[in-house]
């Protein structure tokens, strides 16, 4: 009878993560990945969430490495019209 009721319990635990785990982290992505592939106790963060976020990075490295290009052919530049004059 005990083994039974601590079975129940288990099965209640792990079906209240397992909605947490579904509608915290699955409820806000626009591809739902089924849950019983998710294990239990991991933290799989929504792409929708992070996506502004490595959008920005991403942004930012290119303006970053384009501003560099740059400065380097200006420098390029006026050395070799100083080289010139």
């Amino acid at each position: 009878m005990l083994m039974k009721e601590k079975n129940q319990w288990s099965n209640l635990v792990k079906g209240k993560i397992h909605l947490l785990l579904r509608y915290s982290m699955w409820a806000p992505t626009l591809t739902r990945i089924p849950t019983r592939f998710v294990p239990y106790f991991t933290f799989v963060p929504s792409f929708i969430i992070y996506f502004p976020f490595l959008l920005l990075l991403l942004l930012k490295s290119f303006f970053s490495f384009r501003v560099s290009s740059l400065a380097k052919i200006e420098r390029s530049n006026s050395t070799r019209i100083q080289s010139e004059s």
